[in-house]
């Protein structure tokens, strides 16, 4: 469980991004905000940082809704939040909360799924090694456990 206190003038906005293994309830004190919420079915359409790259994988290079190629966000919901609002976000869906008329306040209360920690360890690891791999030599053995995992994520064939 963990709280987190937001403050921010008009037109200030927390990027598109995704808190993956975490329920939130947004608690709106002061000031309106824009949120923006996006189904979690399909990562690609949002175009996050790559994995391999940062660790900010949960980010969205594009920013914005407002810069997602057409068609990628043909289903984002729209909440205005006023003092007294509260919002429940399910844990990965992408989201972008933009301060309309400040200063604004709001408190989040996260509640972290079984998994979080794991796979964050997981996730963080797996960059490091990769980092690593990629410094060693050629690259070819960064090259080779890329080619491993993007096989190793496929659908099984069944026969």
């Amino acid at each position: 469980f963990q709280v987190a206190y937001w403050m921010g003038s008009t037109g200030n906005n927390f990027g598109l991004h995704t808190d993956m293994f975490t329920e939130q309830f947004l608690c709106q004190h002061q000031g309106t905000k824009e949120v923006l919420l996006l189904l979690p079915e399909d990562a690609s359409l949002v175009d996050p940082f790559p994995f391999l790259e940062t660790t900010l994988y949960y980010k969205s290079r594009s920013r914005s809704v407002k810069n997602l190629h057409p068609g990628a966000a043909r289903e984002v919901l729209r909440i205005i939040m006023q003092p007294g609002d509260v919002l429940y976000m399910p844990s990965w869906w992408w989201h972008e909360v933009r301060t309309l008329e400040g200063p604004s306040c709001s408190t989040t209360y996260r509640f972290h799924l079984e998994d979080a920690d794991r796979f964050l360890k997981v996730m963080n690891l797996f960059y490091q090694f990769h980092k690593s791999a990629a410094e060693y030599g050629t690259g070819h053995l960064a090259k080779h456990l890329r080619s491993f995992f993007v096989h190793a994520l496929q659908p099984s064939k069944k026969t």
